[in-house]
């Protein structure tokens, strides 16, 4: 973590706000104290220093880590100027590709309310033209139930009754129905990673895919979405598809126009 900081660049105040992200939910009174947010700085892909918020959750800064020091979606990609961010989380991706693409429009969405709430503050705390959609996504518009973790990682949409599950209804929008409200007729970027909807909304060769030129994304084993899974969806759609890494219980890829 003390290389990732160095990486960031953080200096010693932001450091310590950076770790204690991790471990104040490690700790005695870990509950209430989780319950806070830490103000960081970092550098864009221009090497501009910009600040960002995250919650001290244990889990936040692990989001920092893969978007700003890994740099798990790199995109070289010219001309863009529609992103589209299917699992907004906390808004780090959407403010990488606004940053990243200065000239382009970002839709971002995300389902979770808590998640929503400090998405919602990074794009205002930056000023980032980033338009927020409070939903999931899925292959038609409609209601979604997600069945909530203590783990903000393992949020995942259920159609089953909700039991004994800790479970939220929201609304549900089609990567067509969101294409109509940004009035895009395509897609240059495409971000997905809503933890193992990939099949729902990628599979069954959808017309709308045809209109998208990149996509990059995660996608997860636990829900039977390897690379060959990838491959046979996005494939027949015009894509030379490649993974880029495995990391634990996913993979991430990066699908190209063929042509």
């Amino acid at each position: 973590m003390c290389s990732a900081a160095r990486c960031l660049e953080l200096d010693l105040p932001d450091t310590g706000r950076w770790l204690w992200s991790y471990y104040a939910s490690r700790v005695p009174g870990a509950r209430t104290r989780s319950a806070g947010s830490t103000h960081i700085k970092v550098r864009d892909p221009a090497g501009k220093q910009r600040r960002l918020i995250i919650r001290n959750n244990g889990h936040d800064w692990d989001v920092v880590d893969e978007i700003f020091v890994q740099q798990t979606y790199p995109v070289e990609l010219g001309g863009v100027r529609r992103v589209l961010d299917l699992g907004g989380n906390i808004g780090l991706a959407a403010l990488w590709f606004a940053w990243r693409f200065p000239n382009s429009q970002i839709c971002t969405v995300e389902p979770i309310p808590d998640n929503v709430c400090v998405l919602k503050r990074n794009i205002e705390l930056n000023r980032a033209p980033v338009r927020l959609v409070a939903g999931a996504v899925g292959p038609s518009d409609g209601k979604a139930r997600i069945a909530l973790s203590a783990d903000p990682r393992q949020h995942s949409i259920r159609t089953a009754a909700a039991g004994a599950e800790n479970m939220i209804e929201v609304d549900m929008f089609s990567v067509p129905s969101l294409m109509a409200l940004m009035g895009w007729r395509e897609i240059d970027l495409l971000k997905i990673d809503i933890e193992g909807g990939e099949r729902a909304v990628l599979g069954g060769r959808p017309p709308w895919l045809t209109k998208v030129r990149c996509i990059i994304g995660e996608g997860h084993f636990g829900a039977g979405y390897g690379i060959g899974a990838c491959r046979q969806d996005l494939e027949p759609m015009g894509f030379r598809v490649e993974q880029i890494e495995e990391n634990g219980g996913a993979m991430v890829f990066l699908a190209r126009r063929a042509d």
